[in-house]
């Protein structure tokens, strides 16, 4: 009787792993003929690898000759091969004269990411097709297109160094930060990502041009970009701490801001750490109400908004302007007619150079 249940909860047993499996070989199937049919070869051979090891799952369950067996260990080691390639946290060669280097917070793991093996482009263009408006879809991919001199003309980074899919995961407590040369002291811009991860291209774009206008520049790591929350918050005092204790702050002229989500959480850092930041910028987002606003007085606050946005509507972001000035703040809103969420990068020169300026002037 023993022997019947056992065989009977194996039989189920079987059948659930080939039912498992087989789900497993058809969505991993189609994700790897849309990353191919979308360019993302990374991604595509990525999701081939999790497919294939899927299939060495089924044919384990369901070959009954030895040769096929072997078929599918063989499969399993070339798939577990593969998929350790792109997504283990191997260590990378690091250039210590690179423009733009990683730094952790103290008591964070600092060790290689995961993942980093996939190339940014490839996310952010699986991303775009997945996720973003017919209308937004252009300007987001070309954040990432290495092709454009202004983005892929120079090696800024210490080392292959990809952060996104990691932060989903881990808390690192990383920073990116590129700093002028000299004794010092430097003005400081904590920049702060949007909800999708903090991408290389930001960097990219903003630490040749600070650092030409001889201003220190932060970009902190913090997953999906939560700046709103008390962790968020209390991130961006920590690492405005860290690098003070490491590099010349001029801490009479510490900015923060940010873009989109980012641009949020820095409106309310300048409301959390009144005394931190002599002001701050936002680019593609703004609160919609303020929590701290009499933590506003006197602040110095550069807005950049498109009027096309459909994610922030620019007559909520009006609003919250004024209401800022209302506070006490002296606020300058720029606004681009036919600008979307994605400014950044369809307006990047008008965005940069009036941002620098804007800094030089304080």
């Amino acid at each position: 009787m023993a022997s019947l249940r056992m065989k009977a909860w194996r039989r189920v047993g079987r059948v659930a792993l080939i039912f498992l499996a087989s789900v497993s070989i058809t969505v991993l199937g189609s994700l790897s003929i849309y990353c191919l049919a979308h360019d993302t070869i990374h991604l595509f051979v990525s999701s081939l690898a999790l497919a294939g090891i899927a299939v060495s799952v089924l044919i384990a369950a369901c070959g009954r000759r030895k040769w096929l067996r072997w078929v599918g260990l063989g499969l399993a080691f070339v798939s577990v091969a593969l998929v350790l390639w792109y997504s283990a946290p191997w260590p990378a060669e690091i250039d210590s004269e690179a423009l733009v280097r990683s730094r952790h917070l103290p008591a964070y793991d600092s060790g290689p990411p995961w993942f980093r093996r996939i190339p940014e482009p490839e996310l952010v263009r699986l991303g775009a097709h997945l996720g973003l408006r017919q209308t937004e879809h252009q300007s987001a991919v070309r954040l990432f297109d290495w092709s454009d001199p202004q983005l892929g003309a120079e090696r800024i980074f210490g080392a292959e160094d990809s952060r996104v899919l990691d932060s989903w995961l881990f808390d690192r407590g990383h920073y990116w930060v590129a700093w002028p040369e000299g004794d010092g002291p430097f003005p400081t811009v904590v920049f702060l990502h949007g909800s999708g991860g903090n991408f290389q291209a930001y960097a990219n774009l903003l630490a040749v041009p600070a650092l030409k206008e001889r201003v220190g520049i932060v970009f902190p790591t913090f997953g999906y970009g939560n700046w709103s929350s008390r962790e968020g918050q209390e991130r961006v005092r920590q690492i405005v701490d860290d690098v003070s204790s490491h590099y010349p702050v001029d801490a009479s002229r510490v900015f923060v801001g940010g873009i989109s989500a980012g641009g949020i959480g820095a409106i309310q850092a300048l409301e959390t750490h009144p005394t931190l930041f002599r002001g701050g910028f936002a680019i593609s987002g703004l609160p919609s109400a303020l929590d701290r606003p009499e933590s506003l007085r006197t602040k110095e606050i550069l807005v950049f908004h498109g009027a096309l946005d459909v994610r922030f509507l620019a007559s909520d972001i009006r609003h919250t302007r004024d209401e800022m000035e209302k506070a006490g703040a002296h606020v300058l809103y720029v606004e681009y007619p036919r600008g979307d969420h994605f400014i950044l990068l369809t307006h990047r020169d008008a965005v940069i150079r009036k941002l620098l300026a804007w800094l030089n002037a304080r």
